[in-house]
């Protein structure tokens, strides 16, 4: 492995950039190779990150870039969900609220593992994964079913032992987003969002799953475009805070691995500053890896520009170098052998695991000729496929699909369809989507859709957020898959057919407007977790 002393300043500066390549630039046809590995060449880029696209295109750019880099790159991706979140071809995993409503550490582990082995066989070799953040805002637009749960004991358990299962197939993990993004109600990809708690609980909620992650020997933390003013000034966020970056992941928790910026092109830092200006700022502050600068290339400028004019030293630029050296040099070890079992069978086992019955009696059955009602916000009709077939396998007397936008004639047939049934099904299936700026139902909707199902009896099956079915109180019963991949809406149905096979238990605390509605609760709501060490 090349030594950080033998890079140029410029082929420093190019070590700690990780830019962009997005599935639709990946593409045979669309793919500017001249262009990118001539910038490649001249600023020696320290890894990419690569968005959506097939298990050949990958695998094929993966291994030209490789090929051309002088210092071997990290090729990062988000696969929070298994490889095939990001890869088409590759296994899908339920969310990691899932695994936490199984809340078996050993499956998580396996899911690091499997998640890193077909990751690796494309040339991924470190993963944006796992979510460290804590789920304990019910109006958080962009973390929830990502999370492990509510509970910062559960969730630092689940993260260790991904950490552990991932790192074992001889890949990179990065936890995420420090110092937590699961108690605001912003999506930091569109502006700067607060975090309100004080340093108490930080220390006592937020913080417990990045120290299990650091003790677990994670190669890498990234950070989150928010503030937080009990650490730090209101408009500063922490991805360029000292303060935080510095005095608290480094210093108070001891950590020395590499910090990764969240994408330094989302809202929550170009809102409050010039993007080159940011990335300068990040570096100032601790951060070693700069992620997904809008321009690449005039952020090379700036850091430059800050060297010479003596804001950023030469010694802080080959420190964050030798970081990012370090870790690399941990993928030159041989390659293990693949994991025991299947990917497809712990996907599926975990999905039918997790369906958790919040609320409802246990012997629950689900008479013919019911209307079944699926809301499909955010997501195509025929991502719900799977669902909207096996829902048929329960006799229904009517199938409806509604989006958020459904005219008003629609909703007076329906209406006029649920007040002569018996029993109503309703399926919400609303995925956490980036700049959605929202989990839960917006008001107008919610208040048609309780309009439809009241006085019938009613149950609600929420695939994405488990705090959706508290907006339902008045449902004879709740259940949660913490997700919709096409296994979860299948084990789903089948658990309905059955009338059985609900055995996850809930891994966050549902909120007080539930006050008096006896529910099913592994997660006492005022849990707090064990104190931060």
């Amino acid at each position: 492995m090349i030594s950080a002393a033998s890079l140029s300043i410029d082929e420093a500066i190019g070590q700690l950039i990780c830019p962009t390549l997005y599935g639709g630039q990946l593409r045979h046809e669309t793919f500017d190779e001249a262009t990118v590995l001539a910038e490649l060449a001249k600023y020696g880029w320290g890894g990419y990150i690569l968005f959506h696209s097939d298990q050949d295109t990958v695998q094929a750019r993966t291994a030209l870039l490789q090929g051309h880099a002088r210092v071997p790159l990290l090729i990062a991706a988000d696969m929070e969900h298994g490889a095939g979140q990001m890869v088409d071809g590759l296994t899908d995993m339920p969310p990691a609220m899932a695994f936490g409503a199984v809340d078996d550490p050993a499956l998580t582990a396996a899911m690091g593992a499997w998640t890193a082995a077909e990751a690796r066989q494309v040339g991924v070799n470190w993963l944006f994964a796992p979510v460290a953040d804590v789920t304990n805002n019910p109006s958080n637009p962009i973390i929830s079913i990502r999370s492990f749960g509510g509970d910062p004991g559960r969730v630092a358990a689940h993260v260790a032992a991904f950490v552990t299962g991932a790192q074992s197939q001889g890949v990179l993990t990065c936890a995420k987003h420090f110092p937590g993004h699961g108690d605001t109600g912003t999506d930091s990809h569109t502006r700067l969002a607060t975090v309100t708690a004080d340093r108490e609980r930080l220390t006592q909620v937020e913080w417990p799953p990045f120290q299990a992650a650091i003790d677990a020997g994670v190669a890498a933390i990234m950070t989150a475009h928010l503030a937080v003013p009990a650490l730090d000034a209101p408009d500063v966020p922490a991805t360029l805070s000292q303060t935080i970056i510095t005095g608290v992941l480094r210093e108070d928790l001891g950590y020395d691995g590499l910090i990764v910026t969240d994408a330094l092109l989302m809202g929550g830092i170009t809102s409050v500053r010039q993007a080159s200006e940011a990335a300068v700022e990040a570096l100032l502050a601790g951060c070693d890896v700069l992620l997904m600068p809008p321009d690449p290339i005039a952020t090379h400028a700036a850091i430059r520009a800050a060297l010479a004019d003596g804001r950023l030293t030469e010694a802080r630029l080959y420190e964050s170098v030798t970081r990012i050296l370090a870790a690399k040099a941990r993928l030159q070890h041989p390659v293990p052998a693949v994991p025991d079992g299947s990917a497809g069978a712990l996907a599926a086992n975990v999905a039918r695991k997790a369906i958790t019955r919040a609320k409802g009696a246990a012997d629950l059955r689900v008479p013919d000729g019911f209307l079944a009602v699926t809301l499909l916000d955010g997501i195509a009709e025929s991502e719900a496929e799977a669902w909207l077939e096996r829902i048929k396998e329960l006799r229904p007397g009517i199938i409806a699909t509604l989006t958020p936008d459904v005219d008003e004639r629609m909703w007076n047939i329906l209406r006029g369809q649920a007040i002569s049934t018996p029993f109503i099904v309703l399926a919400i299936i609303s995925p956490i989507r980036v700049s959605k700026d929202r989990s839960l139902l917006p008001s107008g909707l919610l208040e048609r859709l309780q309009a439809l199902t009241a006085g019938v009896r009613t149950i609600v099956v929420a695939f994405s957020s488990p705090f959706l079915v508290a907006q339902f109180p008045d449902a004879e019963a709740w259940f949660l898959t913490y997700g919709s991949t096409r296994l979860q809406q299948t084990m789903m149905a089948q658990a309905l057919r059955d009338g059985k096979g609900w055995h996850g238990t809930l891994p966050v605390a549902l909120p007080e407007m539930l006050a008096g509605v006896e529910t099913v609760s592994s997660v006492p709501a005022d849990s707090k977790g064990p104190a931060f060490a």
